[in-house]
């Protein structure tokens, strides 16, 4: 399993904490690395904040739906589904919408 990535991304993190898509970019490669409960982590601090970053809804949610955890993933469908209507991404929303209608 290669981390080299992983940890790269971690120490760019650690250099700025706050930096939403540094963190997204980590969430992404823990899913890739199998690494689910590090990145639900992280997905989860992204959610809590940084509402407004809109693309974590979608990952998240798929980790979710992926790991048999389907009313939680329904609960970030919909969070993610508010959070790019405000924002005004038409493109986020209707794919939100898409997988929501999938699973429900």
């Amino acid at each position: 399993m290669d981390t080299t990535r992983l940890e790269k991304l971690q120490k760019s993190l650690e250099a700025n904490p706050a930096d939403a898509f540094t963190r997204y970019l980590v969430a992404l490669e823990c899913v890739k690395l199998h690494l689910n409960e590090e990145a639900i982590a992280h997905f989860q601090q992204l959610v809590n904040e940084h509402p407004h970053y809109v693309p974590t809804y979608y990952q998240y949610a798929q980790l979710l739906e992926n790991l048999q955890r389907q009313t939680q993933a329904l609960a970030i469908y919909h969070a993610g589904l508010k959070a790019a209507r405000a924002a005004g991404e038409t493109h986020a929303a209707s794919e939100l919408q898409a997988a929501l209608d999938l699973l429900e």
